[in-house]
Order: C-alpha cells, then structure tokens, then sequence
C-alpha cells in the first residue's frame, strides 16, 4: 500500500508505504508530521482506488465517461426534482421516456465488472438514476406481517377514458379485484351497466367523476369550478363521505389538469407556442392544486385522496401541496408504478394518498383494462390514534 501526499511544508512530497500510510508519520526531509488526522491520507486513499490505470486512450476516456455519467445523472435528479413543471425542457422529461436515460448502463456496466476503478461511479449512477430519477419504489413496509383484517378497505382508482375502449372482459376483470371503493375518472357518459347491476352505492356527476361504493355514501360535495373553467381549466374535485365498517371515511376524488397539449406542440416541432403552452398551464396547474388541497383539508378528519393527477411525484408541484401525504405506491409499492402508457412513455401520475389515520398495506397496479391508464389498487387499514402509522 503507498499513497504519495504533501508534506506540513508544501515544500516537497512524501510517499508512505505499509504501516507509515497508518503510523504518526514524518517527512524524512523535514521531519514535520504529515496529516496528522489522517483525513487527507484516507481521502487520497479512497481517491486513488478510482483514479484511472489504463494505459490506452481509450481505457482512460472510458473511465472519464463513467464519471462524466454520473454527474449527468446527478444533473438529472436536480432538474426532476427541483425546476419539474417549473421549467419547460423539465416539465417535457418529467413526462416523457425517462428510461433512455438508462440506457448508457448496457455499455458502463460490464465494463465495470471487469475494471474496478468504474465500479462505483457506475453503481452510484445506477442508484441515482433508477431511484430518484426513473421513481423504482422496494415497498420495504409491505414486507412484514400484512394480514387482512375485519375493516381493511381496498381502494381502486381508475381512469377509464370514456370507456372507448374498455369491453365487458374488462369490468369483469375490474371487479374481480375484489374492491371496495372504486373512484373512476373520465367516466363519461355514464357508469356501464355491468358497474351498475353491482347493486353498490354509487355517485355519477354527470361530468368526469363517478365513485361506486360497497359502503353508504352519506355525503357528496362537489367543488367550484367555474373559476377554474373560466381560466382554461378542466379540473374535478368531488368529496364524499362514505360509513366504512370502521370509521367514517372522507374520501376525495379528483382529475386535475393535464399539460398533454403543451408536448403535443413540442412533438410537432412548434417549440415557441409549446413552451408558452406549458409554462402557463403549470401556472395554472398548481392553482388547481393548490384549490384542491384546501378542499380536501376543509373535509377535516382521517381523510384519503385518490384519482388521476397528472403530477408524478418528483414533480414541484405535487411536493409543496401533496407532499405532505402517505403516497400509498411510494410507501408500500414495488416497481415504477407507472399508471400512463402512452407508446414508449411510462409515468405514474394516478395516486392514492392517505391522511395520518390510515395504513398502506399494499399498493401495486392492476393489469389491462383496456384504457391508456392502469388502475391502482391500494390497501389501507385504519389505525385509531393520533401518531401516523401509515
């Protein structure tokens, strides 16, 4: 083991070998001490184990690559997380393909397995970007001792879009995942008649939200819209309160704005009006939001939020007004979650959150049913005290 550092003088330099690198060591020309905490011998240390040996020109650009990777990647996380629906060229990676991100890992990868010196740029990069970046959930609080119980409550949501495309295999296949509360956007015209012979509670507003319920719906209360409408929105925000075996529940079902019209002018090279597009429907967006999270405050108690967003949770908007809640795939999924496909594009956009009150159990997204999103079927227990268990 040797490591070369400056001596106390910064007059020359001094290499250590074997048991001086550990030892309270001393230039041998100037007598003074050298690192005396040993930090900067360490740090050397740690340093040189990823400085690169290779004696090509190509050896050493591939291991400047995998560094210059990593600091792409950490690049990456910061716009997602800090300037996504802030900044137009965010807002579009937010939503788009975020895997091609990935896809330099095919090369960086075996290379790493056989070159030490890349294997923790190259590890570090994979982390970064498939967690914080790409949103890859471990669901670790599913992992113990989930046990269904007498009042544990499965909640779907699912955007039907219409039902253009969703056939009666499909409502068959819905109700076969055994739900308790069903929170649908994009319903219109109406509940299909297969929904409807179910005998369940249920609520059509006649407009984008229907909610289908093995429990009494007590309540319904829709917010406002026509300020929302007035400005160029399309948001929905229904409340409901439905009398659940264990507890009154104040469940709200929303379908917030999408920027979809914004990329579709990106996409189809008028850059100029896609970025006007987007940065004043994410002005917009965040009204929305902001409106519907005092909604949903103003229904008090224990309450649970689902439906479609369309705010992936990296997103500025989603952190400062539902960040504050148990995002039930976050807390208790595996996977990306993604609940949009579109081609190419994966985004996990439609959420359930819960209050302090309730537990996640499970969360994870169902299967095919013949709509471009995928319904997120959660589990939640209610847990009756004040500290958070969810």
């Amino acid at each position: 083991m040797s490591i070369v550092v400056r001596c106390a003088t910064k007059a020359h330099r001094v290499r250590l070998d074997g048991s001086r690198f550990w030892a309270s060591a001393r230039c041998p020309r100037c007598n003074t001490v050298v690192d005396p905490t040993r930090l900067r011998r360490v740090g050397a240390w740690l340093l040189d184990r990823y400085r690169t040996s290779a004696p090509t020109r190509a050896g050493r650009l591939v291991w400047a690559g995998a560094w210059a990777y990593l600091l792409f990647a950490l690049v990456v996380w910061a716009m997602v997380w800090w300037v996504g629906d802030r900044w137009w060229l965010a807002t579009v990676f937010l939503f788009g393909p975020r895997w091609l991100v990935l896809v330099p890992l095919a090369f960086f990868v075996p290379l790493a397995a056989l070159r030490r010196t890349q294997v923790l740029p190259v590890v570090v990069t994979a982390i970064i970007l498939l967690g914080p970046v790409m949103g890859f959930r471990v669901g670790w609080t599913s992992w113990f001792g989930r046990s269904d119980r007498p009042g544990d409550l499965r909640i779907v949501t699912f955007n039907a879009a219409g039902w253009r495309t969703v056939e009666p295999g499909h409502l068959d296949a819905l109700l076969s995942l055994r739900p308790d509360v069903i929170a649908l956007q994009e319903c219109w015209p109406e509940i299909p008649e297969p929904l409807r012979a179910t005998n369940w509670f249920q609520h059509d507003s006649g407009g984008t939200l229907c909610l289908l319920s093995r429990f009494p719906i007590e309540e319904v209360a829709q917010q406002e819209r026509e300020s929302v409408e007035s400005a160029g929105g399309s948001g929905w925000v229904i409340r409901y309160v439905i009398r659940t075996p264990a507890t009154r529940l104040t469940l709200t079902n929303l379908h917030l704005d999408t920027p979809r019209a914004g990329f579709e002018q990106v996409r189809a090279g008028r850059l100029t009006e896609g970025m006007r597009d987007l940065d004043s429907k994410s002005v917009l967006r965040e009204i929305e939001s902001r409106r519907a999270r005092r909604w949903v405050d103003e229904g008090g108690g224990a309450f649970i939020v689902a439906g479609d967003f369309n705010l992936p949770v990296e997103s500025v908007i989603y952190q400062r007004y539902w960040g504050g809640l148990t995002n039930a795939f976050s807390r208790a999924g595996f996977g990306f979650g993604a609940t949009r496909l579109n081609g190419w594009i994966r985004v996990r956009i439609d959420h359930v959150l819960v209050a302090k009150g309730w537990k996640v159990l499970r969360s994870f997204v169902g299967p095919d049913l013949g709509s471009d999103h995928r319904p997120l079927i959660t589990d939640v227990r209610w847990i009756p005290s004040d500290r958070d268990e969810g």
